[in-house]
């Protein structure tokens, strides 16, 4: 079905540019592509097992799925133990199978930092099912993009075996292995397509196929298939028919074990409809959850006018801080759905220290650790790489949502981190959100990438962009605010801030 995806998406796009919609023919044609790609991959499979490194203490799990690059210019998903950890370790194992004349996978990772001798603690092994006899095995080619391992197995063909994978280098860093696209006859990594399942997901978020709500359902709740695949299936069945699957997405919204990622695409999604049962499902946890997870919901449901009366009711309870109502993107917000807010702000917050102040101890504070502390370039470029680039570009890589930081070094250590917790202090009036309060309700906040015909792009805070017919704006104003997340000071540790500040450094104008 990938080649009706690819043109039912197109046509989608041109006819929204035109102000028009698909025809219900191309619409029955578009489930039918969609329902073909997403259906293999929710349906259940025979699980891989987990376990323990013998010899080591258990650390917790260290596999997930994620897409990784290979060498012959493919993505796919791959099993991998760097996206949890590489200090964790662990053994995969997949289901018994009957082995063929030949056996071949792809096979991405390290066994230390490459100055050091290869440690031999992560491999990749086959077993005989019955006896636990080792027949092949592998070490990972010490690369970050996946190589072809091929093994021939005529001396060995129709015994049972099982593959498995060995984590057990425990090292922060160089210290994890990848391996997927698994030749036919063996247990497949979870996920199908990375590319398919995408564009899939995307066209039925377009439609908004309710049709396909069910296979998205499944694949949401699926945690061995890659979290960045699970977000686009959430985004596409909040559009499909959310109301119909709110406890669904509410089980993954409040689990915090969650990928962030995944659950702030919920919190984004459901905040968006303006729905009372919605925004039940978003407050009903967040006295437990993360000073992250409740900033994402105060800040994503503050202007809207369902979401900003249970939002400052919560705090007047008790349930949560109202150190949030000083947030800048939530005042905002709540201000923008109620001018009366204001004075319920100010008598909530009364008796807190000034926000100012606050965020200005914050800065110095953590200017004095970064100058005293013995920082890693190489560890900030992974925080980077883990927060900053769904939003923000260097050396051509990462997303375009915020300003491209080629040159970034040549600030100072103090205007980096004021850039970083401090976000709405200093906003390039490019990079300024705007306000859209559309003709169903709704308020969306986001930057406008562009306008095509009779449609207007909207980049959002996830750093994915949303088409919306411009005859649906009623009003559109500017926020002062930076679109830019407020609580670094939350989710990124001290020293990894450090690190990470290390690294913008390190990025200077050629």
């Amino acid at each position: 079905p990938a080649g009706a995806i690819e043109f039912l998406r197109a046509a989608r796009d041109v006819l929204a540019q035109r102000g028009q919609a698909l025809a219900p023919a191309l619409v029955g044609w578009a489930e039918e592509a969609v329902l073909a790609a997403l259906t293999p991959s929710a349906a259940p499979r025979e699980p891989w097992t987990r376990s323990a490194v013998p010899g080591l203490p258990a650390s917790g799990d260290p596999w997930d799925i994620e897409t990784r690059p290979c060498t012959d210019g493919t993505s796919a998903a791959f099993y991998s133990s760097r996206p949890r950890g590489e200090q964790l370790t662990g053994v995969l194992r997949s289901p018994a199978f009957v082995l063929p004349a030949q056996l071949s996978f792809w096979l991405a990772g390290h066994n230390g930092p490459p100055d050091v001798a290869d440690q031999g603690l992560n491999l990749v092994r086959l077993r005989d099912a019955d006896s636990g006899e080792v027949i092949m095995q592998c070490l990972p080619p010490r690369h970050d993009v996946a190589r072809l391992v091929t093994w021939d197995l005529n001396g060995a063909k129709g015994r049972r075996a099982v593959l498995e994978a060995v984590d057990a280098q425990r090292g922060t860093g160089y210290a994890w292995l990848a391996f997927g696209r698994i030749s036919a006859g063996a247990p497949q990594v979870p996920g199908g397509d990375p590319a398919l399942i995408k564009s899939a997901a995307e066209l039925a978020k377009g439609l908004r196929l309710r049709a396909a709500a069910p296979a998205l359902a499944l694949l949401i709740a699926n945690p061995d298939l890659d979290p960045a695949l699970r977000g686009a299936a959430a985004g596409a069945l909040i559009a499909a028919d959310a109301l119909g699957h709110l406890d669904d997405l509410a089980a993954v919204l409040h689990d915090e074990h969650q990928a962030p990622s995944l659950r702030e695409t919920i919190i984004d999604g459901l905040a968006g409809l303006n729905d009372e049962g919605a925004n039940r499902a978003l407050t009903s946890s967040l006295a437990k959850a993360s000073y992250r997870t409740q900033l994402r919901v105060a800040s994503q449901i503050a202007g809207t006018t369902t979401g900003a009366p249970a939002l400052l009711a919560s705090v007047a309870a008790g349930v949560l801080s109202p150190q949030l109502l000083r947030e800048r993107l939530v005042a905002e917000r709540l201000v923008h759905a109620d001018p009366a807010n204001q004075a319920r702000i100010a008598t909530l917050t009364k008796g807190l220290p000034a926000a100012g102040a606050d965020r200005e101890v914050l800065i110095q504070d953590r200017l004095r650790l970064f100058r005293t502390a013995t920082s890693s370039v190489e560890e900030g470029q992974k925080v980077f790489a883990a927060n900053c680039t769904v939003c923000h570009r260097i050396a051509g890589q990462g997303g375009t949502i915020g300003p491209q930081l080629d040159g970034i070094g040549n600030r100072s250590p103090e205007r980096l981190l004021e850039d970083i917790l401090d976000p709405s202090r200093n906003v390039d009036k490019a990079f300024r959100q705007s306000i859209l309060t559309l003709a169903d309700g709704r308020v969306l906040y986001g930057i406008i990438r562009r306008e095509e015909g009779q449609s207007l792009v909207l980049a959002e805070m996830s750093g994915l962009e949303t088409t919306l017919a411009a005859k649906d704006v009623v009003n559109r104003s500017e926020s002062l605010a930076s679109l830019m997340p407020d609580a670094f000071a939350q989710v990124i540790p001290p020293e990894r801030l450090s690190d990470l500040v290390a690294f913008l450094l390190s990025q200077h104008a050629h």
